[in-house]
């Protein structure tokens, strides 16, 4: 599974070199997961096991913050790209602390639904109520937290797994994503709500004014599929016919959104390698071209040109890396080429072109 949360949209990077992107690049290397994220087997919040039907109904309140808030040193909103493991947004956030071992509080009480063991950390899903659960991922569990247990807010849960980020996600059983194809995706991500709006007052604002994000919404976004449009998220038409319990899952995607650091900037990211020996391998590449959601199927042949793009609380734009074509062959289809080509402004599709679809 991997839940890292920040990282350079090409694995081979060369940018001018500067204090800045030295920081960066050690940030990256503190948030390197496990390679993939398998939904169904491997991710500990799909299937049966993310409600509790039998817990009382209600909403959900977060008495406590997780990490002591003055350790934290800023927070990754929804929908952060890391291919190929997150190659579609991120539906989770991220608590980017100082990189030493902290204590984690129990934010509010629950009951364990389940518990997922990753070698050096675990992740664990909690419910709160008949339809509101949430999970942590990269926490060292207490011994004797086991599945079922009933924990209370603000009893300790364990400590933080450095030099990871620590993740957060809420799962609202009353909210159904509106993915253009549902069955694309797991239980988790259909459900997935923004995390930070349930703690209650004054922790709210505190941890708000800590997220890096370049907009007035501190939530992010991790939902961009407009059917008939070509923003939001696609997938390979060689995708297993078992995609959700494929281990590298998101691998097979491909997607037309914007940067949750930036969200006026355009990204693209891919899975896999596009395009044959000439073309990109996977990244998160930031992308001059059309605004995603004006492209249709009349727009014909569409270019745009990628850039190496380091997220990140302070996000750095890089050098071009090369250029994407796209088609919309019709409103669940499209047509995909990169190449690695610095100088022109366009290119023709090749036997090399692959397709996706919703």
């Amino acid at each position: 599974m991997c839940k890292g949360c920040v990282t350079v949209s090409h694995r081979s990077v060369v940018l001018a070199v500067s204090a800045v992107i030295v920081v960066m690049a050690i940030v990256v290397a503190l948030f390197v997961g496990p390679p993939f994220e398998g939904p169904n087997g491997e991710n500990p919040n799909s299937g049966p096991d993310i409600f509790d039907p039998s817990l009382p109904e209600g909403t959900l309140e977060f008495t406590y913050s997780p990490l002591p808030t003055d350790r934290i040193m800023y927070i990754i909103p929804l929908g952060n790209l890391n291919p190929p493991g997150h190659t579609t947004p991120t539906d989770h956030i991220y608590f980017v602390y100082d990189g030493t071992e902290l204590e984690v509080t129990v934010p509010v009480s629950g009951r364990v639904l389940r518990i997922e063991d990753f070698g050096d950390d675990q992740g664990i899903t909690i419910g709160v109520t008949s339809t509101f659960s949430y999970y942590f991922f990269h926490v060292r569990l207490d011994e004797g937290v086991n599945v079922g247990d009933w924990l209370e807010a603000g009893q300790r849960l364990g400590t933080t797994a450095p030099p990871s980020a620590f993740d957060l996600g809420v799962l609202n059983k009353d909210l159904a994503n509106p993915f253009a194809n549902t069955t694309r995706y797991p239980d988790d991500k259909l459900h997935a709500d923004a995390p930070l709006k349930y703690f209650k007052e004054p922790i709210r604002s505190t941890l708000y004014a800590k997220v890096a994000r370049d907009s007035e919404d501190k939530d992010g976004v991790f939902c961009y599929d407009q059917p008939g449009r070509l923003i939001g998220n696609w997938w390979l038409t060689t995708a297993p016919d078992d995609l959700l319990a494929a281990e590298d899952y998101e691998s097979y995607a491909l997607a037309f959104v914007y940067s949750n650091f930036e969200p006026n900037r355009i990204m693209i990211s891919i899975g896999r390698r596009v395009g044959g020996a000439e073309g990109l391998p996977y990244g998160a590449y930031a992308a001059v071209g059309p605004a995603p959601e004006n492209v249709t199927p009349e727009s014909g042949n569409v270019t745009y040109i990628l850039y190496e793009y380091v997220q990140g609380q302070s996000p750095v734009l890089g050098e071009r890396v090369g250029l994407l074509i796209v088609e919309m062959l019709n409103d669940h289809t499209i047509r995909v080429q990169t190449f690695a080509d610095t100088t022109s402004t366009t290119r023709e599709f090749t036997q090399d072109a692959v397709t996706y679809i919703r």
